[in-house]
């Protein structure tokens, strides 16, 4: 039986990798743990032949956090770090985003999100909205689907704050679920009735969008993740719990699932 994956990974992201278990081990998705102190390049850490690396833009910089350690500081005018396309989900069936946030000012921003190449619409999205709270959003075309949670903005203020995304769509019924999670804790669902495709980059920090409104975050980041595996509320409690981000889910060959998490 496997646990803990609403739908098996796409080959897109999957990673043969040796297991100290005794078993072969396939990995699908994308980290970021954002560590590396110093340079423009935020690496992949989870990549396979396609790397997806982030690339500090428009002057973020590295900081020392007393909690986390090193950490990228946004400045919450024009800073973000984008995502090579390289990351771009290929199908809208099933996904997670998640990571860790320390907001110093309220009021709307983004964590993360990733565009559609040629629209102007966001269509995965991880942040504050205008009313203050935090949010997951799956939007395609003009249509949003968005989970809010009940969780504010001045309620995590200076503080650590593991936040996520998650969205299923089961085409035999015609219809999805996006579901947010603050702290490893379900907040807020909303069901959805369309799949979608990325192929485009992403940005942490900010809005991926074309020709869109910048909604930059103001603050700390660091161990950023996603993949085109639907986490379970169990996995998305341990990533919380276990204070780092996922690499991805985990498939051995003895048929049981395991999750994988580094520092």
């Amino acid at each position: 039986m496997i646990i803990d994956i609403a739908s098996p990974p796409t080959p897109s992201r999957m990673k043969l990798i040796p297991s100290s278990f005794g078993a072969t081990q396939l990995v699908a998705g994308c980290r970021w743990p954002c560590t590396e102190g110093q340079g423009s390049t935020v690496t992949d850490v989870a990549a396979d032949l396609n790397a997806a690396h982030g690339t500090l833009t428009n002057g973020p910089t590295w900081n020392t956090d007393s909690t986390r350690g090193t950490c990228v500081q946004l400045d919450g005018v024009d800073d973000y770090i984008e995502i090579d396309s390289s990351a771009a989900f290929l199908s809208g069936t099933r996904g997670s985003m998640m990571g860790w946030v320390y907001i110093t000012a309220t009021g709307q921003q983004m964590f993360i999100s990733y565009g559609k190449a040629g629209n102007s619409n966001v269509g995965l999205s991880l942040g504050i909205d205008s009313s203050g709270y935090v949010f997951g959003r799956y939007k395609v075309g003009g249509t949003n689907f968005k989970a809010q949670s009940t969780v504010t903005d001045s309620s995590i203020l200076n503080a650590w704050t593991h936040v996520g995304v998650t969205w299923t769509f089961f085409s035999y019924f015609g219809t999805g679920t996006v579901t947010c999670y603050v702290n490893g804790t379900a907040n807020g669902t909303a069901t959805h009735t369309s799949t979608w495709n990325s192929l485009d980059q992403g940005k942490i920090g900010d809005t991926a969008v074309h020709g869109g409104s910048s909604v930059p975050m103001t603050g700390k980041v660091q161990n950023f993740a996603s993949s085109d595996v639907r986490y379970s509320d169990s996995t998305m409690a341990n990533a919380s719990a276990n204070g780092w981000g996922m690499i991805a889910e985990v498939v051995t060959t003895t048929n049981k699932t395991l999750a994988v998490y580094n520092r």
